[in-house]
């Protein structure tokens, strides 16, 4: 079973103007594509509106969190609670919003909140035939692989090519790769990496980058100032919101 989370795009038509059941486009109202193209593959879709349609609450991530902690709680939630195994996504946005209050929400042990997410590309490239590892399911937060192993849906292994050995400078948990020079702030999404010479290198994790779309200006403190414990040591400002 799969929990398929689509959304409309009504364009600003008017109620009148706005096709149903269309033969070339999706229906504005009650999406259905994503749920055929799953269903043709041979999953069986969890339908419950107008949860199907829910806002994932991305927008809100950075200028109120507890909304967007909310809006996932629902869905997974109610996803689990229909029987869902899996949830099928398409938007980049919602994908990391779900995955990232999925893992606030199991370590505050909330319950029945326990679904994995995955892009319905990759559920379709393991229908055809593909691996796991050939549709980068490692690279989930929510790591929906066991849960498809569990249902017999997925192997690990890629096709033709060789797992690389983990480096001794790396750590993974929960399908992530995490490099161990490295200091991360995860309210922040950044990481910093102090460099030999003593210089400082800072960057915005996956996450943060996802949130912010397109970065806009960037302002870092000048050379010689004395940085309190605590304090910004720079200001980022995207077309979605700005933060230090």
């Amino acid at each position: 079973h799969f929990y398929s989370r689509t959304y409309a795009h009504a364009g600003g038509q008017d109620e009148e103007a706005r096709p149903r059941r269309r033969e070339t486009a999706d229906d504005d109202e009650h999406p259905y594509y994503m749920n055929a193209l799953l269903e043709e593959a041979g999953a069986t879709s969890v339908e419950f509106e107008p949860m199907h349609t829910q806002c994932c609450g991305g927008p809100h991530s950075l200028s109120d969190e507890m909304v967007s902690e909310k809006c996932v709680m629902m869905i997974l939630q109610t996803a689990k609670r229909n029987g869902a195994d899996i949830i099928a996504t398409e938007c980049p946005l919602c994908h990391a919003s779900l995955e990232m209050y999925r893992h606030r929400l199991m370590m505050k042990g909330v319950p029945d909140v326990d679904v994995p997410a995955a892009y319905f590309t990759q559920l379709l490239g393991l229908a055809f035939g593909y691996r796991a590892n050939d549709v980068k399911l490692k690279d989930n937060l929510s790591n929906p692989l066991p849960t498809l192993k569990r249902l017999g849906l997925a192997k690990e292994e890629a096709r033709g090519l060789v797992k690389e050995p983990q480096r001794s400078n790396e750590r993974e948990n929960n399908a992530c790769v995490i490099p161990l020079d490295l200091y991360y702030d995860i309210e922040t999404q950044t990481w910093l990496r102090v460099n030999e010479d003593g210089t400082f290198t800072m960057c915005l994790t996956d996450v943060g980058q996802v949130r912010a779309v397109s970065l806009l200006h960037a302002r870092i403190k000048d050379k010689g100032n004395v940085i309190k414990k605590g304090k910004p040591v720079s200001s980022l400002e995207s077309g979605t919101w700005a933060g230090v």
